[in-house]
């Protein structure tokens, strides 16, 4: 691979930044970590000298931009929603800017992970979201504090697919693996009635 990427919740940081680096260490490629915990607090890039990005907040579109960035043997280094150790220094570019159209994202390229590990493809659930973020205020939960460190509010950070889109991308795997059970993996899937009924209908 070109880039290895990892994901961390703050609790777990500690034991992912030690296999992150762990895997530089040993294959010599570039590492991003994103998630909870970098969005929080993207100066733990400076307490793991051999981690190379951060990615802050929603990841989909910075990561499109990095990787055609790098394709094309562009500077990286400006792209928002980045954080990036070079030269010796580390350059922060803040979070990255919410995406409120989660429609517009291209639909999950699960062939990468079914066609390599059969044992995935035969699994009779299949997990699918159908939206980001959560209104409440829990306090087990990393959401409140994910809108504050994205300055966002409460009705803007709740953002769900059409229905369409969501029917669209179970028929899809329907139409390729075996599908018995749908698990839907959404932090709040129940909240918008209206959305509920007509998604329950189509589905």
């Amino acid at each position: 691979p070109d880039l290895i990427g990892f994901s961390a919740f703050t609790g777990m940081h500690k034991s992912v930044f030690r296999t992150a680096a762990t895997m530089k260490k040993r294959l010599g490629i570039p590492v991003i970590i994103g998630g909870p915990h970098p969005t929080f607090y993207p100066e733990c890039i400076d307490e793991y000298p051999d981690i190379d990005l951060i990615c802050c907040g929603d990841g989909e579109e910075v990561l499109s931009n990095l990787f055609n960035a790098m394709a094309s043997g562009s500077d990286y280094t400006s792209i928002p929603g980045l954080a990036v150790r070079t030269n010796g220094k580390v350059i922060y570019n803040g979070a990255a800017p919410i995406n409120y159209d989660l429609d517009n994202v291209p639909l999950p390229d699960r062939d990468l992970y079914f066609g390599k590990y059969k044992f995935l493809a035969d699994m009779p659930m299949k997990r699918f979201m159908t939206g980001y973020g959560c209104p409440f205020d829990c306090a087990f939960c990393h959401q409140p504090l994910m809108r504050k460190a994205l300055g966002i509010s409460k009705s803007k950070f709740m953002r769900q697919k059409s229905v369409k889109r969501v029917v669209q991308e179970i028929e899809n795997i329907k139409g390729k693996y075996p599908l018995k059970r749908v698990h839907f993996s959404d932090d709040m899937f129940v909240l918008n009635i209206g959305w509920l009924e007509s998604f329950a209908k189509e589905y």
